[in-house]
């Protein structure tokens, strides 16, 4: 009986640690747009030069949903109205794969439709509330885990959307200490979204790429081609595990 009392301690206290990091954590959705406002950054250079493809893997697919989640906010950063429409039309085909297209795509059609009339300041607080009725989807369908992938690839993206101009852009002194600090909070997200897997999720091929990804972050100056290269070997290993020899690059 103690060491079963001494058991759930561990684990109650282990929880507690990780509830404790992730409430320190700001949120995804709405990041960019916070760090944007004080920034002078050449964002529509920044796009994903492809966004990733579909695959029949649950994970991999939640996973890209959170680096497109990521890319629509930059994109709304540029107020791109054809690119904003491109990336929403791959948000649905991987919503559709998640089984949450009727939920959330007349959501995602209509923010489409705003971009295209230009309305930016609303479209900011519906694509924040469409970021959190997707992860509520996924958790009401008892789903925590690929809500978890989904946090995981926002913030990946996240972090880097703002490494990239300190890589190309030679920032002034002011922006380039803007832009570390704002990668230091992506990092702590992707932290946290990683370490709240399951030991089933995080022991799958693309739980395991991440982790060693998330390991591997620090320092801020190699960390741009460690993402560059390890989103890439992520989405390539759930590939590999749903359709041995059919890996997909993003």
């Amino acid at each position: 009986m103690p060491v079963f009392a001494c058991l759930l301690c561990v684990l109650f206290l282990g929880a507690q640690a990780v509830a404790s990091e992730r409430s320190k954590t700001p949120d995804a959705p709405g990041f960019l747009h916070q760090q944007a406002a004080s920034l002078k950054v050449r964002w529509r250079s920044h796009y994903l030069a492809k966004p990733p493809a579909p695959s029949t893997d649950r994970q991999r697919t939640a996973f890209s949903v959170g680096l497109l989640l990521a890319e629509a906010e930059l994109i709304l950063q540029t107020q791109d109205a054809q690119q904003f429409r491109n990336i929403t039309q791959e948000l649905i085909a991987a919503c559709r794969a998640l089984g949450l297209s009727e939920a959330i795509m007349p959501r995602l059609m209509t923010q489409a439709q705003m971009a295209q009339q230009n309305a930016w300041e609303q479209l900011l607080p519906d694509l924040r509330a469409c970021c959190d009725h997707l992860l509520g989807l996924l958790r009401q369908q008892r789903d925590s885990d690929l809500a978890l992938f989904v946090e995981s690839g926002h913030w990946l993206r996240l972090l880097e959307i703002c490494l990239a101009p300190l890589r190309t852009d030679a920032p002034d002194e002011a922006t380039s200490r803007l832009l570390r600090l704002a990668a230091k909070q992506a990092t702590s997200g992707v932290v946290s979204s990683i370490k709240s897997l399951s030991a089933g999720a995080a022991g799958s091929p693309l739980g395991r790429q991440l982790r060693s990804l998330a390991t591997r972050l620090e320092p801020l100056d190699q960390a741009s081609a460690v993402l560059a290269v390890g989103i890439d070997e992520a989405l390539r290993a759930s590939d590999a595990a749903a359709l041995p020899g059919g890996a997909t690059p993003r």
